[in-house]
């Protein structure tokens, strides 16, 4: 706390994951391993400003640095080096003219430099009929450069009715290539029908720039990899939803939504070159149902249901993709076991994930390489997906050093180990209590010549 008026936040974050594994412990029978080696820094600091009791500024500065290194040993001979570097630099305001009507402001600016080197050598794919085996190499040392500016306006009117307009203006520059610059409004109408029971409506345009990269056939047959021109693409929002009380702990919603995208990047090449157009069309439809418990002295948490169904259309037609899922399902509870102690659930379910079915095997004559013969587009479903958690968490965090009887601090653990006792809390979990297998991968076993699923 600097002042009556300003207060500055200072954070330091440091990860580092790794792994060395052979790659039949994970559900294929192939030989080799994947090693890899990853690390993130991340320093912030924000100022938060009070100019008046209707006037507030938020001012972050932040910076995230990565780099790290992946390898696959088999026989695709992957080996992924990357060192990434940005800069976020945000601002917003809020102006609150009176109880009824709040005007909000801001932008952000993130620069990123990176410097990305792949090199993997591309196996026959056996759903490409006549592919051999090919080197590939991308090295993308592209820079990234995303602008945005945001306006909203939040206004409430004759009690009962509220409504917020809001404009965003984004710039995205990707490498050389123009900046691909994106107006997009959004509007949004609640309703209070009675004090329990609120209806709303809104409408918002979206855009999201990607970073596909195409591949070229070099003269020796290898594929090289280099970033694509792509614009950004769009995605138009509908919703209608509704909020009712049951009573001062119980609340229910329910949402219904349609989205509508075009411009999605699609591949356009013939394989085994990419190349990425803005030429993609898609939609997605749905309805979400919560039910919530709100919190409390003995329990509180959610159950919430969403049907859904999605389309994509590239210059084979319409198709559903492979990461559509009908069905979701999330049930989370927080019981309170005694004071400060807490028992937490989580329990998820899904639809499997489509898939394209194998109908029969073949070799190539000439290549010697395994050759499909596949079913309809995704098709069939993975099975469904199912998973518990169970977390405990009390008061308190305790640090042992495991080293006896030294003379360094008045908190023993078993009366010899030196021992630190925070506040703060300590949570203790089990992942997938019931041990439920559900399958997660698609493929082909060229050794014994049938379909086989990755758990």
């Amino acid at each position: 706390k600097i002042n009556e008026t300003n207060k500055l936040k200072f954070a330091g974050y440091y990860f580092n994951d790794g792994a060395d594994t052979p790659l039949n412990a994970v559900g294929t029978d192939e030989e080799g391993k994947f090693v890899y080696n990853g690390q993130q820094f991340i320093l912030s600091t924000q100022l938060h400003t009070t100019f008046s009791k209707q006037l507030f500024n938020q001012l972050t500065v932040a910076y995230h640095g990565s780099d790290g290194r992946y390898r696959l040993t088999n026989e695709k001979k992957l080996d992924a080096k990357w060192n990434q570097a940005s800069i976020v630099i945000r601002n917003d305001a809020v102006w609150m003219l009176n109880q009824d009507h709040e005007v909000s402001v801001g932008g952000i600016y993130y620069s990123m430099q990176n410097d990305n080197d792949v090199t993997w050598v591309q196996i026959p794919d056996p759903e490409e009929k006549g592919s051999i085996t090919r080197n590939v190499t991308s090295r993308n040392q592209h820079p990234v450069t995303i602008a945005s500016l945001y306006l909203q306006d939040q206004w409430s009117f004759l009690d009962d009715h509220s409504v917020t307009v809001g404009l965003r203006l984004e710039s995205a520059t990707m490498g050389d290539y123009d900046s691909n610059i994106d107006f997009q409004p959004r509007i949004s109408y609640d309703y209070q029908f009675n004090p329990h029971t609120k209806f709303k409506l809104y409408y918002g345009e979206y855009g999201q720039q990607l970073g596909e990269m195409n591949r070229t056939l070099e003269q020796n047959g290898d594929l090289k990899s280099q970033l694509a021109d792509l614009d950004m693409e769009q995605a138009q929002h509908y919703g209608v939803g509704m909020e009712h009380y049951i009573s001062d702990q119980w609340r229910v919603t329910m949402e219904g939504f349609y989205k509508e995208y075009d411009h999605l990047s699609i591949d356009t090449g013939t394989f085994p070159t990419q190349t990425y157009e803005n030429e993609g069309d898609g939609n997605s439809k749905g309805i979400e149902l919560m039910l919530h418990k709100l919190a409390h002295d003995d329990y509180t948490g959610w159950l919430t249901y969403t049907y859904s169904r999605t389309q994509r259309k590239d210059q084979k037609g319409w198709y559903i993709p492979e990461y559509d899922m009908t069905h979701m399902i999330n049930i989370y509870a927080d019981i309170l076991v005694n004071e400060g102690d807490h028992l937490i659930a989580t329990l998820k379910y899904r639809t499997g994930r489509p898939f394209t079915p194998i109908l029969s095997s073949k070799k190539n004559p000439t290549t010697g390489a395994d050759e499909y013969t596949l079913g309809e587009r995704y098709s069939e479903r993975l099975s469904d997906y199912f998973r518990l958690d169970i977390w405990y968490e009390w008061k308190g965090v305790s640090f042992v050093l495991p080293i006896p009887f030294l003379p360094i601090s008045k908190e023993k653990e078993a009366g010899i180990f030196p021992k630190w006792t925070f506040k703060g809390k300590t949570r203790l979990g089990l992942y997938n209590v019931l041990n439920t297998r559900s399958q997660t991968g698609y493929g082909g076993d060229e050794t014994e010549q049938k379909e086989t699923y990755v758990y």
